[in-house]
């Protein structure tokens, strides 16, 4: 089955609050987060937050093998992104 995704580049990966504009540069828009202080690359931040969008979606299937694997990814992602969060930086 084929759904629609949306996700926002201005919406802070880590905390889902709505960035605000810091930079603007040939490559592309950098956002600050007012509440928990990260520093993202928008184009990134679109990437990160549609795949975290698709698992999100997972969670709402009547598999239970599909919400587990859903969970543990979501999990691990936002893990990753604590351990390395300059890494949607530009």
């Amino acid at each position: 089955m084929l759904r629609l995704a949306r996700a926002s580049g201005k919406q802070c990966p880590r905390c889902g609050s709505w960035g605000k504009e810091a930079q603007r540069t040939k490559r592309g828009r950098v956002y600050e987060c007012p509440r928990c202080g990260l520093t993202w690359d928008r184009d990134k931040g679109v990437l990160y937050n549609l795949a975290c969008n698709y698992f999100r979606n997972l969670l709402g299937e009547e598999c239970d093998d599909c919400t587990v694997l859903a969970t543990r990814i979501i999990e691990a992602m936002r893990e990753w992104l604590e351990e390395h969060p300059k890494i949607l930086a530009c």
